[in-house]
This record gives C-alpha cells, structure tokens and sequence, in this order.
C-alpha cells in the first residue's frame, strides 16, 4: 500500500529513465517506481517495506531460544517423540524466520545504487527486485521438507 500511494507516474519514470539511462528501452514496458527515492513518500515506502526484514528474524531468533530452554526444562517429562516434534519445529520456523534476509539484500543492493557506490547494472537492478521473490519459492520448500507426509509424497513420487 505504501508503494502504490507513492509511485509517480509510468510517463514521468519513463522521461527520466531515457536522461538517466539512455540505453534502455522502456517504452515498450510497464515501468512504475519513484522518480526520486528521496521524497517524503518515497522514503516512507521504503521503509514501510523493509523495516522488518532485520528486527523481526532477530525477535524471532530470540523467542526460539527462550522456547528451546522450555523444552529443555521440561524433557525429562516429554517423551523422545515429542522431544524429535519439538526440535523439528523450532528448527522449522528457525529457517523460516532468517528468510526476511532477502528483503535485506534487496535494501543493501537498492542502498547501493542510490547513493552511487557501485554503478547499478541492469542485473542488479532486476534482483534487487527480485530478492524479495525467493521468500515465498523457498518457504514451502521447507515446509514440504520438514513434514514427514509431505516428505514421504516426495520420496515415493521419486
């Protein structure tokens, strides 16, 4: 929501592409973003997206290691089944905690380039776009992986 309220038009983006990158041709693409990123708007979209991509995987990583220290408290009353369950899925939502990593990359790289650190290749610029895309391709995998049913379809199918 806060991207679609602070995008410019597809007309001005193009006008400014063609000065800034003169060998691109946009012309025959849908082209939206922000003319400048450091507009008001702008810089709240950016950080209305990616905010939480650092502190939320650290809460998370933090939780597990207090609900870890349950578990461990309480295994002598769990039998080794519970105990395998337990271990299974705090390692789990562990992978799936670290995944916002990818919205990080997707910063640094975006970072990059609008401060002039590096000169942003058209490659760069397509995953920095991109990276935020590997979060719902990689979490299923890991469901999929972890559940032993989903793993025992997989096994046999193969």
């Amino acid at each position: 929501v806060p991207f679609l309220i602070s995008h410019d038009s597809s007309n001005e983006i193009r006008r400014t592409l063609s000065v800034a990158k003169p060998g691109y041709v946009a012309e025959e693409y849908a082209v939206e973003g922000h003319v400048n990123i450091f507009k008001w708007s702008s810089v709240l979209a950016v950080v209305a997206i990616t905010a939480s991509s650092l502190p939320i995987p650290i809460v998370i990583i933090a939780l597990r290691a207090k609900a870890l220290s349950i578990i461990h408290k309480n295994a002598s009353e769990m039998s080794e089944k519970t105990m395998r369950m337990h271990h299974t899925l705090t390692e789990v939502l562990s992978l799936q905690a670290v995944l916002p990593v990818f919205f990080v990359c997707g910063v640094i790289d975006l970072l990059t380039c609008q401060f002039n650190i590096v000169t942003c290749s058209p490659i760069q610029e397509h995953l920095m776009m991109q990276a935020g895309s590997f979060i719902p391709l990689i979490a299923p995998a890991i469901t999929l992986y972890y559940v032993q049913p989903y793993r025992r379809l997989i096994t046999q199918s193969i």
